[in-house]
């Protein structure tokens, strides 16, 4: 399971970089809204995602026990669609606009800190393989590479097919990492029925 967890963290990472960097060009120069308008309605993804990480915990805490990476999946899966919803209302205004932009951050920055911190601890941890720190440190490292490539992607793909194709890269890539997550919670629900006595993924997470 952790090279479709590692997967899904590059994935959520490079849209969320991208994001940062390519939003407030985009508002600017394809929406027409003014700088100020610009800078300041692109917050509203990393609102989204400071929100977000605190209320995806308590969604799947409370809806996805012993679930977590369903849970996660789903909220992935959920970024992709408000992000394809922000391309289709984008003319609508600012309200709708940002409304959007808030749910889209929710949904990707809300499955990080699970992803990359309770989620590869445990695996390191199952089988008595006390490897806690090491996929932690597996996961994360890999999804870093996202951060310092969303540079050379954003130029690339706004030169090749406009502002608007850095749409179709990041919905992409967000079901990229929906369908990654969602075969680990297969495999995972695989070795529960012929390993009874696994651990649940998120038993740590509940105990706490």
């Amino acid at each position: 399971m952790l090279p479709e967890v590692a997967v899904a963290v590059f994935c959520l990472k490079v849209v969320r970089y991208c994001m940062y960097m390519w939003l407030p060009m985009y508002l600017l120069n394809q929406l027409k809204y003014t700088k100020g308008q610009a800078g300041m309605f692109s917050t509203m993804f990393e609102i989204g995602g400071v929100l977000g990480s605190a209320a995806i915990g308590i969604v799947i805490d409370r809806y996805f026990k012993g679930r977590s990476l369903t849970g996660t999946g789903y909220s992935i899966c959920l970024s992709a669609v408000s992000l394809l919803l922000f391309n289709v209302t984008s003319s609508w205004g600012l309200i709708v606009n940002s409304v959007f932009l808030f749910l889209a951050g929710a949904f990707n920055c809300g499955p990080d800190s699970i992803l990359g911190g309770s989620i590869p601890a445990e695996l390191g941890e199952m089988d008595g393989r006390n490897a806690a720190a090491a996929t932690v440190g597996l996961v994360n490292g890999f999804g870093s590479v996202g951060t310092f490539l969303e540079g050379p992607i954003i130029g690339l793909v706004s030169d090749l097919y406009g502002w608007s194709g850095m749409f179709y890269l990041m919905i992409g890539l967000s079901l990229v990492g929906t369908m990654a997550i969602l075969r680990a919670a297969s495999i995972y629900s695989r070795q529960q029925r012929t390993i009874p006595e696994a651990i649940p993924i998120d038993l740590e997470m509940e105990d706490v």
